[in-house]
């Protein structure tokens, strides 16, 4: 599978204690404690609690900052970015809905960016999961609009239908290679 790299947090992940915190970098950490964090070695970032069950991320190397809360889809207590500030004061804003093939796993299916100065926000994507997974840029927006659909053979990517005249598209086949199924 693949999966758009969001940072995450899931409390109590271990049965001896402890959460798990993912990034969006690809660092993943137990967390000992809401600020204590022995595996980190680098000051690269810091994690806080903030109540009513929201924590934030604050990076150092880039100047955004996160704020998780919790996902109400599955039994886990998993959490998820709903808003990602940066220093320009923009911040982008993220629903989660149930995965329909994968029930009780929560997926993007929005993305809004707030602006500056709190206007209206405008949504930056939309993606839905009925049958085919379609994935529209500037839903709201007529002339930036472009939808990209992706075909699937049970779990398996078989096209992606670019935004064209002509429905143009890209096509993947698969073999099995040592045991492991590859893009051909």
């Amino acid at each position: 599978g693949w999966d758009i790299n969001l940072s995450s947090f899931i409390e109590d992940a271990y049965p001896a204690g402890g959460g798990a915190l993912s990034l969006y970098t690809g660092e993943r950490f137990t967390v000992d404690g809401v600020e204590s964090i022995s595996e980190k070695k680098l000051d690269s970032f810091h994690f806080h609690k903030d109540g009513d069950g929201l924590y934030r991320v604050e990076h150092k190397d880039t100047p955004l900052t996160e704020v998780l809360q919790p996902v109400n889809i599955g039994t886990r207590k998993l959490m998820l970015p709903k808003k990602i500030y940066a220093d320009s004061r923009r911040c982008l804003e993220f629903v989660y809905r149930d995965n329909p093939q994968l029930p009780g796993t929560p997926c993007l299916s929005e993305v809004f960016d707030s602006g500056v100065g709190g206007g209206r926000p405008a949504r930056l994507l939309l993606i839905e999961y009925s049958g085919d997974m379609v994935i529209t840029l500037y839903p709201d927006q007529p002339e930036a609009r472009a939808s990209y659909t992706l075909k699937f053979n049970g779990r398996r990517l078989e096209r992606v239908v670019l935004p064209t005249d002509e429905l143009a598209y890209w096509e993947f086949s698969y073999q099995q290679v040592h045991g492991q199924t590859c893009v051909s």
